[in-house]
């Protein structure tokens, strides 16, 4: 776990940002004295097609809101849908620069991918006297001078810690880290004017030589959007350091303290003079800023010079030296801290079946709000009853639940528990019948706990639409898992309210539309294939129900030979059996593992199979079919090979495909739970070959809307003779799909993570160009948990994201992250942002549009190629591929060879979902 520095050590190095803020806003209320009318804002708000707006701008705006009422200024906020375009938001923005008692107008960036706007038009067509963001053209031009106009606020308000603090700027060597236009861009100008009249070098992370550069450096501002980047390696000693960096770590990677952190790791602390806090830092500014740009634009509509904050707050606050200033304020930031630490949130307690992705999904969404969290197994009352007794907590929350609560816990505490159903519904196979049913809408209840299971009130329910042709468990890790966790923080938020009213389970309500389904038990037709009767549909409907678990039993003919097996993973085939020759039942081909079996009205393919429970066999588990099947497989006859690279289609199974756009491609892989045996990667591999001989300019690694990758296939290495040496082989295979993408220095290579990704999985995607990732989606970077150091060459991909020191912190907590954490420690690129109805078509479109982008200027493309080919050759020539993979190797036949941390114990414990023991084999 990363080990933060308390601040209460460096204290006498603390620039209190509490103070400059309450300096800004005391000296715009002095200058609001002076109006002839009041000034008044309009906050435009983006949202998307829902009415809703991100959460992180709503935020913001709350916050904006709260500094303007504190100086009287009134905020009007105006919410825009998609609907709205561009000529409509610039003819909003026209009216409300014409009415004369709007004197500031704010555009809260940014807008939703759903937006077919220009966002610099949009800000351009803000008058600069009512821009109080200091974004447009206009603004940009008089950021020299600091006697004309508005200036942007976050650089307004950094100045403003010179100013303030009376720290000499005259001559001295100020860099700064990013050239945003929001922070770095402009400060370089405003810090070249009088009166800081500074040497000024701006730079990124991408700079040559970048340590010799921060290293002269007197005073050093960060606003690079890396968590923690900048260490004690990169400084000099004595030097200032104003952090402009909120990114936020996953829970427990700072053990016991808020996971908000700076661009700046706590090692600097220690060598520099004096340093901004993050969080309480530079962000308080940025407000404060606004609130006094609010005031300066009615200044400048009465026709008067605008105010220079700078020169003001020189005069009122600048006369004692830094130093003794830094003592008188160092109490009051520890003082406001407590006073935010001491914020009431909820003490929650998860109580869950298994901890699943949903369950994980949950948990860090309520983290990230700051409630305390505990999560607890539902294996048996008694279990239920000492964690409900040890943790007291707030609210008990029940993400999956397969067994009811006790009642001497529910009538002492409120408990809600999530239903993957319509109001109504009941029993435990709701998604099973949705789908077996062919319900083309279904949804999620969060109902209170009661004596009768699924009978109680209800906090909150919402419904979507089922695609069609989908399988169980991709429906509950897509729709019901999306919709779940919005309730739930629904949910939450109105039981903080304390008014909140549930809705009683009333069958009178004409909104009530579900009802008591049965238990589906192996014994009912649902869950068995009568072949004589059941056509292919629904066969296909039968075996997507019964997905992931228990799987559809079913008598299958090899030549023959008659089995039992439990089957999985089925695929429609538009072309085999069409004359109707073969018996139903009998199987008929097969292709990349999987085999396609015959049925009355045609084929179909299963990619999966298990075998009953025996006596001799008690934890059978799935496996690709072919390979399950063993030697029974070998006379099958091989069907149409090459199909693993053609177009996607839905009238065969194909586990590999490609789609051509122009002069890019997508490459789909849909491995069955994201697992990738030694062959698949050999297969993937291939195709990636095969990629590289087209004429593209770039390549988008789509993997499968259900899952991305998990890494290695455990299962197969469990059922191989020898599990060492068919893990070994899994992992080198793997690598070599890996260095491959590496090795695409021609084009650009684009991860499209669209579902959840685990272990090697993760790095995987790590090792294109762009790593995109799905709103939502749940990574697990560790492999700890499987005792496993782990390869994928990630000690090479990862590094190049984030520092060593954090990736070890990472890979050492085992804890499942968000995608948003992903992007907000740089472990990820970019978060892309949807809400249309088919989440995972719109979320490869934002992508295709994103590569539409970076092949469509030749000059630009051409610089990219270049300069990756120029960092791969430098990367290269310091430490070559084949030394990572060397290393991680040797790590892993320690593992693989040697069960150093018992891989063997916990894959078998993993694979048959038993308790881990040493005694396992």
């Amino acid at each position: 776990m990363l080990k933060r520095l308390p601040n209460n050590i460096y204290y006498k190095k603390i620039l209190d940002c509490f103070s400059v803020a309450d300096a800004i806003k005391n000296t715009a209320i002095e200058a609001k004295k002076s109006l002839n009318s009041q000034p008044k804002v309009t906050v435009i708000l983006p949202t998307n097609s829902a009415g809703k707006a991100r959460i992180d701008s709503a935020n913001y705006v709350a916050k904006k809101r709260k500094v303007f009422e504190q100086l009287d200024i009134p905020m009007q906020l105006i919410k825009i849908s998609p609907q709205y375009n561009e000529t409509q938001i610039k003819e909003l923005i026209k009216n409300l620069s014409n009415d004369p008692n709007n004197t500031g107008i704010i555009v809260q960036l940014p807008f939703p991918s759903d937006f077919s706007i220009n966002k610099n038009n949009i800000l351009n067509s803000i008058p600069i006297h009512k821009d109080i963001d200091g974004l447009t053209i206009g603004s940009v031009g008089n950021l020299f001078d600091l006697d004309k106009g508005l200036k942007p606020a976050a650089p307004l308000g950094i100045c403003s810690i010179f100013d303030y603090y009376n720290i000499p700027t005259e001559g001295k060597h100020i860099v700064i880290m990013g050239k945003g236009q929001l922070v770095g861009k402009p400060l370089v100008c405003m810090l070249m004017a009088s009166p800081y009249n500074a040497t000024v070098t701006i730079c990124d992370i991408h700079t040559e030589n970048i340590k010799n550069i921060t290293k002269s450096a007197d005073i050093l501002i960060v606003a690079i959007g890396k968590a923690l980047y900048v260490n004690d390696d990169l400084v000099k000693s004595g030097v200032i350091v104003i952090d402009v960096g909120i990114n936020r770590l996953p829970p427990n990677i700072i053990n016991g303290n808020s996971s908000i952190v700076g661009d700046v790791d706590y090692s600097v602390y220690e060598k520099c003079k004096y340093y901004t806090p993050v969080p309480s830092g530079v962000g308080l500014l940025t407000v404060s800023s606004l609130a006094f740009n609010a005031v300066n634009a009615s200044i400048l509509q009465q026709g008067l010079p605008p105010l220079n904050l700078s020169k003001l707050i020189r005069q009122s606050y600048s006369v004692e030296k830094v130093e003794k200033k830094i003592i008188a304020t160092s109490q009051r930031h520890s003082d406001q801290l407590v006073k935010i630490e001491n914020k009431k949130n909820l003490n929650l307690l998860l109580f869950s079946s298994a901890y699943n992705g949903m369950t994980q999904r949950i948990r860090n969404e309520l983290l990230r709000l700051g409630h305390k969290v505990t999560f607890q197994t539902a294996d048996s009352d008694d279990t239920m009853r000492s964690a409900f007794a040890q943790y007291k907590p707030d609210l008990i929350i029940c993400p999956t639940l397969m067994k009811a609560i006790p009642e001497d816990i529910y009538t002492k505490v409120k408990c809600l528990i999530v239903h993957p159903g319509i109001k109504g519904d009941k029993g435990p196979s709701s998604l099973d019948w949705a789908i077996i049913d062919k319900k083309d809408e279904w949804g999620v209840t969060v109902l209170e706990a009661d004596k009768e299971m699924d009978a109680g009130a209800i906090w909150a329910s919402e419904n979507f639409l089922v695609p069609k042709a989908i399988t169980k468990t991709h429906l509950y890790n897509s729709h019901v898992i999306n919709t779940a966790t919005k309730l739930v923080l629904e949910c939450v938020e109105n039981f903080q309210l304390n008014n909140f009213k549930p809705e009683p389970l009333n069958y009178a309500n004409t909104s009530v539309k579900g009802r008591l389904h049965e238990t589906i038990k192996q014994s009912h037709f649902n869950r068995q294939i009568n072949w004589k009767i059941d056509n292919t549909e629904i066969i296909l409907r039968k075996i997507r129900a019964a997905d992931s678990k228990p799987g559809v039993k079913a008598e299958i003919n090899l030549n023959g030979t008659k089995i039992m097996r439990f089957l999985y993973d089925a695929h429609n085939e538009k072309t085999i059996n069409q004359d109707l020759m073969a018996y139903p039942g009998k199987v008929l081909a097969k292709r990349d593992d999987a085999i396609c079996i015959a049925t009355k009205d045609g084929a179909f393919w299963v990619s999966q199979l298990r075998s009953p429970k025996t006596q001799m066999k008690p934890y059978p588990f799935k496996l690709p079919a072919t390979i399950q099947l063993g030697k029974l497989s070998e006379n099958i006859p091989v069907i149409n090979p090459k199909q693993n690279f053609t177009t996607p289609t839905l009238d065969t199974f194909q586990e590999i495909s490609f789609e051509l756009f122009g002069s890019y491609g997508i490459l789909y892989f849909n491995f069955y739970n994201g697992a990738m045996s030694t062959s698949q990667c050999e297969r993937l591999l291939k195709a990636i070959k095969q990629c590289q001989k087209m004429p593209i300019k770039g390549l988008i690694f789509a993997g499968s809307a259900n899952n991305w990758s998990n890494g290695i296939n455990l299962n197969v290495i469990q059922h191989a003779d020898n599990p060492s040496i068919e893990g070994w082989n899994n992992i080198k295979a793997i690598n070599e799909v890996v260095k491959e993408i590496i090795k695409l220095t021609n084009i650009i290579t684009v991860a499209a993570v669209q579902a959840n990704a685990g272990a090697g999985g993760v790095y995987l995607a790590l090792a294109t160009d762009f790593s995109f990732v799905k709103p939502g989606v749940v990574l697990n970077p560790h492999y700890k948990n499987m005792g496993l150091y782990g390869s994928e060459l990630h000690t090479y991909t990862a590094s190049k994201r984030i520092n060593t020191f954090m990736l070890k912190q990472i890979k050492e907590n085992v804890k499942p992250m968000l995608a948003v954490e992903a992007i907000e420690i740089g472990l990820f690129d970019k978060l892309i942002q949807q809400e249309q109805v088919n989440p995972e078509q719109s979320f490869l479109d934002s992508v295709k549009g994103f590569m539409d982008i970076a092949i469509a200027d030749t000059i630009k493309f051409t610089k990219f190629i270049k300069n990756k080919q120029d960092i791969r050759m430098r990367d290269e020539l310091a430490k070559s591929l084949d030394e990572y993979e060397k290393h991680e190797l040797e790590e892993m036949h320690k593992d693989f060879f040697e069960n150093r941390n018992n891989f063997h114990e916990k894959r078998w414990a993993f694979i048959t979902k038993s308790p881990f023991t040493l005694a396992n084999k």
